[in-house]
């Protein structure tokens, strides 16, 4: 019998005013909330009518009111969990022949919810009042008409929310797109040079910073001024940042692939971006006790006033920075005894497969595969 040990990885998710992060996991169909004060884990739910283990179903989400919306990305449909009665609905998702629902980041603006597609060519619109789905194709045909080169992606996975307006970018087209939820209204402001393209957003003040992916320099975009500075110079080849936080008035970055990190501040003179092996949020050595290779080191990363959130896939734990205190603390987000015995009997029913109560054992879970094993 071969084991699967599963720590949850987290590859989006939002923090309400509880300070829980609310997620889906990387390979598990399931929707969770995590205290990041108490480190308690609390399991919601197998969103109905998706398979048990498929990567990312839900890249993301969002609250509204008493409801957590899931932004589907392999899955079939938008799932919606209702806190108050703890039931979980799905709305259907037009099929735009694109494999998969891919829509990677979303904004609330009211009663309304705009989800953006990076591969699928749309931005889908929810009322929250009527639970209507509608989509708005315009921007994603005009972003393909523009497009310079053929990564796969429409737009980027990082998106920034200011009043009414939306910032993200545009990855083929390699511009900052400004999209206005009143009016359904865009802007396109065209980004360094042509060939090269973005990862990731970061706003501090009046400032968004442009984080490069590869063949872009580092760049601020003041959103008063309506002016942007590119910074440095050009990040050469395969070099991408996917991290980014703020702490004491300047900007990091974490490089994704790399083991380095990049410091953003502003002087006198304009902005200034050194190169750093370690500082003191964000030390490389963390990854010396790595469970596995990965291509790309980061899947998550939040900043608030209070906390920076990152998790780290090479060694599967979440990081969370306390920005008052300097303090740093890591943690396995893994299933405890309780949480998988429900898990257990509401997605396989009583001893599914024939198994007894030693599959539960503490920090570990066995997938499809391992229950098959099991069984025959």
């Amino acid at each position: 019998m071969r084991e699967y040990i599963q720590y949850l990885e987290i590859i989006g998710g939002y923090v309400d005013q509880e300070e829980k992060l609310w997620f889906c996991p990387l390979k598990l169909n399931s929707l969770f909330s995590y205290d990041l004060n108490t480190g308690e884990l609390s399991w919601k739910g197998r969103i109905p009518g998706e398979p048990i283990f498929k990567q990312a179903l839900y890249r993301n989400c969002v609250r509204c009111n008493n409801k957590v919306y899931l932004v589907p990305y392999t899955a079939s449909e938008i799932a919606i969990y209702d806190i108050n009665t703890k039931e979980i609905k799905k709305l259907k998702v037009e099929d735009y022949g694109v494999k998969n629902n891919r829509y990677s980041c979303a904004a609330v603006y009211g009663n309304m919810i705009f989800m953006f597609g990076d591969k699928t060519p749309c931005t889908l619109i929810i009322n929250t009042d009527t639970d209507e789905v509608s989509y708005f194709e315009k921007m994603h045909n005009e972003l393909d008409s523009i497009k310079n080169k053929d990564i796969g992606f429409y737009i980027s996975r990082s998106l920034i929310i200011e009043e009414n307006l939306c910032y993200f970018i545009g990855a083929e087209a390699n511009v900052l797109v400004i999209f206005n939820m009143d009016t359904m209204e865009y802007e396109f402001v065209p980004l360094g040079e042509s060939e090269g393209s973005y990862n990731n957003l970061y706003k501090m003040n009046d400032d968004i910073y442009l984080i490069p992916g590869r063949n872009n320099r580092f760049a601020v975009w003041n959103i008063k001024n309506k002016t942007l500075n590119e910074i440095g110079e050009k990040v050469e080849g395969s070099a991408q940042y996917f991290a980014t936080y703020e702490c004491n008035k300047k900007v990091y970055a974490l490089a994704d692939n790399a083991d380095h990190n990049i410091c953003i501040s502003q002087g006198e003179n304009g902005y200034l971006h050194n190169r750093e092996e370690i500082n003191s949020f964000a030390d490389h050595s963390f990854c010396s006790d790595k469970l596995e290779e990965v291509k790309f080191k980061y899947s998550y990363a939040y900043s608030d006033e209070k906390r920076v959130l990152f998790f780290c896939r090479m060694n599967r734990k979440l990081y969370q920075i306390d920005k008052t205190l300097g303090t740093k603390k890591q943690e396995y987000i893994f299933l405890n005894s309780e949480i998988r015995k429900q898990i257990s009997s509401t997605v396989y029913g009583a001893n599914a497969f024939g198994v007894g109560e030693d599959v539960l054992k503490e920090n570990k879970i066995y997938d499809l595969e391992a229950f098959i094993k099991i069984d025959s």
